[in-house]
Formats: structure tokens, C-alpha cells, sequence
């Protein structure tokens, strides 16, 4: 096994014990810890949301004052988390600032996407 698979193997299990949807969770907890981007009481957005770790975390991060709102193709549920709103449709439909906007009452905080819209496409 190379040790990039036996990483992401680690972070997988990991992501299983702490109840994470997905090892990626991980990233953007290091991130914000490197960067601190996310705050007590943001109202962020996560474009190409699923499986809902970024989400998970970002809640997390907002605490109980905090908004977290997904936007993906498929639908995303998390268990507990009242701050957070999963919106399904296409990232890339006209109203889905219109959707965002409302649910977060306003503008957002933070943005974060993981959506592969685009690639391939010579953009």
C-alpha cells in the first residue's frame, strides 16, 4: 500500500469513528485552522455539497448563531443539524442565488465549492 492510499484510508476511518460523511471533512478543518475563514455565527454557503462533510464541519465552526446552507445535485440529510439547509438543484440554475439568499436572509460570509462544474470544459 503507498502511503497516500494508507492516508486516505486513515482519514476515511477517521471520518467513520467521528461521524463525518466524508474524509474531506478533514481538509477544511485544517484549512480553517490554517486560515481562519469561518466563524462563530457565519452564514456560509457550500456549492457542490454532497456528502455533506464540508457541511457538517462548517456547522460546527458557525456554532448555534451560524447558517450553513448546500446546494447540490443530490440530496443531501444530516442528522442534528438544525443551522443547516440543503437546497437540491443544479449549482448553476438562475435562481439558485434567489434560493440561497433567502434561506440565509441575507448575503453569505463564506462560500466554499467542491463542485466539478466546469472541468473539462476548457474553462
Amino acid at each position: 500500500m503507498r502511503l497516500q492510499e494508507a492516508r486516505r484510508d486513515l482519514y476515511r476511518k477517521l471520518a467513520k469513528e467521528q461521524g463525518y460523511k466524508s474524509r474531506a471533512a478533514f481538509k477544511l478543518i485544517e484549512a480553517n485552522e490554517k486560515y481562519d475563514f469561518i466563524h462563530e455565527g457565519d452564514k456560509v454557503v457550500d456549492l457542490g455539497s454532497a456528502p455533506g462533510g464540508w457541511l457538517q464541519v462548517a456547522a460546527s465552526l458557525t456554532g448555534p448563531r451560524g447558517i450553513v446552507v448546500g446546494v447540490d445535485l443530490s440530496d443531501v440529510r444530516l442528522r442534528g443539524e438544525k443551522t443547516v439547509t440543503s437546497i437540491t438543484m443544479d449549482v448553476d440554475d438562475p435562481s439558485v442565488l434567489q434560493k440561497v439568499t433567502r434561506v440565509l436572509g441575507g448575503k453569505a460570509d463564506g462560500l466554499s465549492s467542491s463542485s466539478s462544474k466546469g472541468r473539462g470544459r476548457g474553462r
